[in-house]
């Protein structure tokens, strides 16, 4: 896929490559913000929108993509990838991250929807998430006397429902890697699902 080779940043640093330990929130910060940059891109979106119609599995493209911004950072992309699924236990304190980390697992499900679905039904499902957004944020505004620190984590509360809500939906037909059948929406896995090949994550969870 050298064509996403020209979405990704090249960082000064890139080498050598990361394969251990655990990556620090500026690193995933910055992936973070890189990957959204490039789910916003209409080339990328056009793309994923062609091979989903030519029957490709469209989740190894994004999963490809997120191994190439964590290589440019100088983090082995395979090993990137799985530390995803450490970030609430390990950044489990950091409520601005895992802010970011829930936005970014939003993203990236919208990005597989909007590749998927009819125009109409994607409009429909984000006008009522966003309803939903203005619902569970006016709650803090209810709750005088919040620190910040508390009002972070709160905004954090608000992410993770979103992204659970996000994941509901219908079977789409992106072909799986593992059964040869559509990625499904829903809490299969008993928290964020994710639909990524065998060689890489089924989900992201909290206990990982």
């Amino acid at each position: 896929m050298q064509w996403l080779s020209s979405l990704v940043d090249e960082f000064p640093q890139a080498s050598p490559q990361q394969r251990s330990g655990n990556l620090s929130s500026a690193q995933l910060f910055a992936f973070f913000s890189q990957s959204s940059r490039i789910f916003n891109d209409l080339g990328f979106k056009q793309r994923l929108a062609v091979e989903h119609r030519q029957k490709r599995d469209i989740q190894e493209t994004i999963n490809e993509m997120q191994r190439q911004v964590f290589e440019s950072q100088g983090v082995q992309g395979a090993y990137g990838i799985q530390f995803l699924a450490k970030v609430k236990k390990v950044h489990g304190q950091d409520a601005p991250l895992l802010t970011a980390f829930y936005e970014f697992v939003q993203r990236e499900e919208m990005a597989l929807d909007e590749a998927e679905l009819p125009g109409s039904e994607f409009q429909n499902k984000y006008e009522q998430l966003a309803k939903l957004k203005a619902v569970l944020e006016a709650e803090a505004v209810d709750l005088p006397g919040m620190t910040l620190g508390q009002r972070q984590q709160h905004m954090a509360g608000v992410m993770q429902k979103l992204v659970a809500s996000t994941a509901q939906g219908p079977t789409c037909t992106t072909p799986s890697s593992a059964a040869g059948g559509g990625h499904q929406h829903g809490p299969s896995c008993g928290y964020i699902p994710l639909r990524r090949s065998p060689s890489a994550l089924r989900c992201r969870t909290t206990s990982s």
